[in-house]
């Protein structure tokens, strides 16, 4: 492949129904449709190389799949939008990354191809379990799920699972020096000289990279030491220097101590000696409450002895009230079962008679039911002659019956035509609502076709920013009396194209933030809107824009003849319809003037028409837009500011030009016709509706009429059957009455009670016995509660006399308990007084407690002596306190000086002792920092020799001068590695970046190559750079390609390389370890039959012997 380029596409042909579907989205290497000319060994690739990249449904590729890369430099080429990043997003996320990443977008859903719901990725490293067994690691993506499901070799794991055994490998898909993506290219070169530092330490020296982090830490944590031990010298100087100007107010102090110590004991004795006189009292009074204890005791024993006979008359007289009121209960007794014994007999009496006159009545009933039976006998022949009258019952029934069945019969079949009847209104009644709706939403439908901003709202409508602009809309609506003058927006609701091809144009001219923007026109205005954006989170633009400013001029004539003849139509300018304000905004901001229109056929005379601009109207910059294609040529800032062109397909998304604002005529013609219909469809139902009304007024009128008929039928069978029923009756009737007259039945009667009666007389007998027994028993009673009542009365008086002679006792016991309480009372009072007082003095003076004098123990040594020294009389202490209390009144002593010296020499002690332990280990965390940064300077200054040599040969190949070197500083944190370079002969070394002396292509290249230099010593299994050629000019972009198809291919290291393009530049040295990887996706993309690399090799770039895609495809 040395020296070849690939054919370029030629520039966006017109678009075209192709003959066949488009081949799906694939990548394929140069080998993959026929043998290698030289293969690889497995010893070439490190562990951890890509061996095969799968995707499904990602971005937008349906079913795509790199596989056998090559060990080196693998060059990824294809057209802008083709999907070259999409291979860079696959690996960044299927590795355990996000879209963050490579900025291409912030979750799962933006990585899902449209119209799908899920996808995957699955990529396979080599070696990545052991040597021989590759790891397949695959990421699956849901819409219904934010996360990424991973697996490992076909298990389920978590994002960091992945993380962790990637970077096992030494892949580090988040540095930037391995891996770099197309939009985090300008953000890799304006890296800081610190940063840089510390992605090349990742890269390169990760132990040293933990050690300088934990050296950053140990460095921050020892100047925290110094600044605290500086704190605690300052605060031990203060109170050193107070504890001096605290000396001569301690020495007053300690003199004021003694006075308040000479009062403290004459206050003390004082309260001893009281303390001791109320122990004296609290000892008599002791000694009187033994005495009434002892007299209490005396008149509790006579108290007990006498209620021992009081409490045995007591029981005496109890047991005589009980035989009272057994007496009195027996009598009560025996006077109830003498009364209900009497009872009983005159109920028996009562019972006898009643059964007498019973016996004597049978005759006069028997008469009474004979004429009954009569009766009833005579009622049942009448019946009976009246129900011959009307007939058989059978024949009647039946005819009756017959006829109810027949009126029936018609009932049904009425209910059921009107069943029918209703069911057909109901239907009816559907199919008008249904009618009556279409014809509603057809005419709202026709009405909204017929209103060009209508068409546009709806659609605005269905996009996010869209909404958010009508929304603003209404918001600055409703509050247009805070804004000074008009404020247009959504800027695209106020133009309109001049034609159907003029609005794709536009739409694809004017950025959609331009148009879904608002214009302001004065500076108030502008902050007002910007402030209700930004408070609100609207991501939508504000503009100002002076007002009456006329649209700038064209820097030419587009109507010019030789510019008309080739096939210019004008300036997109000239197909914008708006007020004048927007027009020269639109025209001004986006620059329509200078933009071109072409007709059909311009396509081919691209190239003339650049010629011909060039030349006679001195413009190398043009953009030209046809119908199906879009060219754009711009001129570089560097080195020979070459002039190159792109062409890419006009694709526009038609928001608020176009069909957005432009109803389709034939939809228009269906609408209408369907507003017809279904009027004429509305108007045949109301007057179907009508005569249904109709059928079921007289459906209803006929079932009216069946039912009267069943009614009477019904009526005229009740009848009968009542007669029936009452002849049935009266038979019984007279049958049952027949029997009760019958002379057996009054002979069994009579017999029954002449029965009742005989035992009733021997029942009488009985209870006028038990009558008499009842009241001998009663006599006996009556005597035996005479006799309780006398014994009563004696055990009463016995009782009465000894209750005297106790109630005596009793009072004289009390009033000893009375005499005991009153002293005990004063003894407690005397015991609490006494307590106090010693408690007092306790608390005062606990050392003296001894000199009571009935202490055993007394005074010793010191305390004695100060006992002794003061006077003993309670007058003569009381002068004593007040001639101390003046002295100490009239003392200059300052309190709280002794207090705050003490505090103060504990304090003192505590921070010497403090600063002694901070020097010490400050000491010893500085000499710790010193050893180590000694040991691990010198190996990131190696590594930044080692990259200066190898970044300065590269910087030759450009005439330039560069060199890479370590920035040492006091503090560990500021340590950078500064990139050092001469573009020019006339400049000096300098920094990169500083000043803004470098352009963004100067950058770009300096930043690239240093990228180059850390070749060999990074070691990560694989390196990807997606499109590092941005902001270069053709020159340096060649010198870049240079170096890293040279350096790449002649490294000593394993790491693959893999290169993102558009297209591989001619002249490069492009060694067997090279594989090219070309990218078929897209509607417009030849099917890979097309492409045939050795003839494209030989023809230099001539497509006309290229394999056709209907030929084999052994080719």
């Amino acid at each position: 492949l040395d020296g070849w380029i690939p054919p370029l596409p030629p520039p966006a042909p017109p678009p075209r129904p192709p003959a066949r579907p488009p081949p799906p989205a694939t990548m394929t290497s140069v080998d993959a449709k026929r043998r290698r000319t030289q293969s690889f060994s497995n010893e070439q690739y490190a562990a951890g190389a890509i061996c095969r990249v799968t995707l499904h449904n990602f971005m937008s590729y349906s079913d795509a799949e790199l596989f056998d890369p090559g060990p080196r430099l693998n060059c990824i080429v294809g057209p802008n939008g083709t999907g070259k990043s999409s291979i860079v997003n696959a690996l960044a996320i299927g590795l355990g990354g996000t879209l963050k990443l490579t900025e291409r977008g912030t979750s799962t859903d933006d990585a899902i191809k449209s119209n799908t719901q899920d996808g995957f990725v699955e990529i396979e490293l080599r070696d990545g379990n052991a040597p021989g067994k590759n790891l397949i690691v695959r990421c699956d993506l849901q819409r219904r799920s934010p996360k990424c499901q991973y697996s490992l070799d076909g298990k389920k794991v978590t994002n960091k699972d992945v993380k962790e055994r990637v970077h096992k490998l030494g892949i580090q898909i988040d540095n930037l020096l391995q891996f770099l993506p197309q939009d985090r290219v300008a953000a890799f070169t304006q890296m800081k000289s610190t940063e840089l530092l510390h992605e090349t330490m990742k890269a390169t020296l990760p132990d040293e990279y933990a050690e300088f982090e934990e050296l950053k830490k140990l460095s921050e944590h020892t100047m925290e030491m110094e600044r605290d031990r500086d704190l605690k010298k300052r605060e031990l100087d203060r109170l050193c220097q107070l504890q001096e100007n605290l000396k001569a107010d301690v020495e007053r102090l300690k003199e004021f101590q003694a006075l308040q110590k000479k009062q403290t004991d004459v206050n003390a004795k004082l309260l001893w000696r009281k303390a001791f006189t109320l122990a004296a009292e609290h000892a008599a009074k002791k000694e009187a409450l033994k005495t009434a204890k002892d007299a209490r005791k005396v008149a509790e024993k006579a108290l007990a002895e006498a209620e021992v006979p009081l409490r045995r008359e007591q029981e005496h007289e109890k047991a005589a009230a009980t035989a009272q009121s057994a007496s009195n209960k027996a009598k009560s007794e025996g006077m109830a079962a003498k009364d209900k014994a009497v009872a009983d007999v005159e109920t028996l009496i009562t019972k006898t008679d009643d059964i007498a006159d019973k016996i004597s009545s049978t005759e006069e009933a028997h008469a009474q039911r004979v004429d009954a039976a009569r009766t009833a006998k005579n009622k049942h022949t009448v019946a009976v002659a009246e129900l011959a009258k009307k007939g058989g019952d059978a024949e009647n029934e039946t005819a009756i019956a017959a006829k109810l069945a027949a009126a029936e019969v018609e009932s049904r079949e009425a209910v059921t035509a009107k069943d029918d009847l209703h069911e057909l209104i109901r239907d009816h009644k559907r199919r008008q609502m249904v009618a009556t709706n279409n014809l509603a939403r057809a005419e709202q439908q026709l009405k909204g076709l017929d209103d060009a901003n209508a068409l546009r709202n709806s659609k605005l409508q269905q996009d996010a920013d869209g909404r958010a602009a009508l929304k603003l809309r209404e918001w600055i609506q409703k509050n247009a009396s805070l804004f000074e003058e008009e404020v247009i927006g959504p800027v695209g609701l106020d133009c309109e194209a001049s034609d159907a091809e003029g609005a794709k144009y536009l739409e694809v001219a004017i950025p959609k933030q331009v148009l879904t923007g608002f214009l302001t026109f004065t500076a108030k205005d502008r902050v007002i809107l910007n402030k209700h954006v930004q408070d609100n989170k609207i991501n939508l633009n504000v503009y100002r824009f002076e007002r009456n400013q006329s649209a700038p001029r064209s820097p030419f004539d587009a109507h010019a003849p030789e510019l008309q003849q080739m096939g210019v139509a004008g300036f997109l300018s000239e197909r914008l319809k708006a007020s004048k304000d927007v027009t020269s905004f639109l025209v001004d901001f986006n620059g329509l003037h200078k933009m071109l229109v072409g007709r059909a056929g311009l396509n081919e005379k691209v190239t003339q028409l650049q010629n011909l601009l060039s030349e006679k109207y001195r413009t190398d910059a043009f953009t030209l837009y046809l119908p199906t294609t879009v060219f754009s040529a711009t001129k570089s800032r560097y080195g020979s500011q070459a002039v190159s062109t792109q062409s890419r397909p006009l694709r526009p998304r038609p928001l608020f030009f176009g069909p957005a604002a432009l109803a389709d005529p034939t939809e228009r013609t269906r609408v209408q016709k369907l507003v017809d219909d279904s009027q004429a469809a509305a108007s045949a139902l109301a007057t179907t509706q009508h005569e249904l009304r109709k059928a079921e007024v007289a459906a209803d009128a006929a079932l009216s009429d069946i039912r009267q008929r069943k009614i009477a039928i019904g009526n005229e069978a009740r009848l009968g059957r009542q007669l029936a029923i009452r002849v049935s009756d009266l038979a019984e009737s007279a049958e049952a009455a027949q029997r009760n007259a019958a002379p057996a039945y009054k002979d069994k009667e009579q017999a029954t009670l002449r029965a009742d009666l005989s035992k009733l007389l021997d029942r009488l007998a009985a209870k006028s016995t038990e009558v008499a027994s009842a009241h001998a028993k009663l006599a006996l009673i009556e005597l035996d509660a005479q006799c309780a009542v006398l014994g009563m009365r004696q055990a009463f008086i016995r009782t009465r006399a000894l209750k005297d002679s106790t109630e005596a006792a009793l009072a004289a016991r009390n009033l000893a308990i009375r005499d005991e309480d009153a002293i005990k009372a004063a003894q407690s009072r005397a015991q609490n007084l006494m307590n106090k007082a010693v408690e007092v003095a306790f608390d005062s003076a606990p050392h003296f407690a001894d000199a009571n004098p009935s202490s055993s123990v007394g005074l010793q040594g010191e305390f004695l002596q100060r006992w002794d020294d003061l006077p003993e009389d309670d007058d003569a202490l009381a002068d004593e306190l007040e001639e101390v209390k003046k002295k100490i009144g009239t003392s200059s002593a300052d309190m709280g000086s002794i207090t705050v010296f003490n505090e103060n020499a504990t304090k003192i002690s505590a921070l010497e002792k403090s600063v002694s332990e901070f020097e010490n280990n400050a000491q010893n965390q500085a000499d710790d920092l010193a050893s180590r940064r000694a040991a691990w300077e010198p190996k990131v200054n190696e590594m930044a020799i080692h990259v200066s040599k190898k970044f300065g040969e590269y910087f030759t190949a450009f005439n330039c001068s560069g060199e890479v070197g370590l920035k040492t500083c006091s503090n560990i944190k500021d340590y950078a590695l500064e990139i050092r370079v001469k573009w020019r002969s006339s400049e000096e070394l300098h920094v990169l970046a500083v000043g803004g002396r470098d352009s963004g292509g100067e950058r770009s290249v300096a930043t690239m190559v240093y990228l180059i230099a850390l070749q060999d010593i990074n070691p990560c299994p694989f390196r990807v750079v997606d499109e590092i050629n941005q902001a270069m000019d053709p020159t340096n972009e060649k010198r870049i390609f240079e170096c890293i198809t040279r350096a790449v291919a002649s490294q000593a290291s394993k790491t693959q390389y893999f290169l993102i393009t558009p297209k591989l530049l001619p002249d490069l040295h492009y060694s067997t370890q090279t594989s090219m990887h070309f990218i078929y996706n897209g509607p417009y993309m030849q099917p890979a039959g097309m492409f045939a690399l050795d003839v494209s090799a030989k023809s230099g770039g001539d497509r006309s012997h290229a394999i056709s895609p209907d030929e084999s495809d052994e080719a």
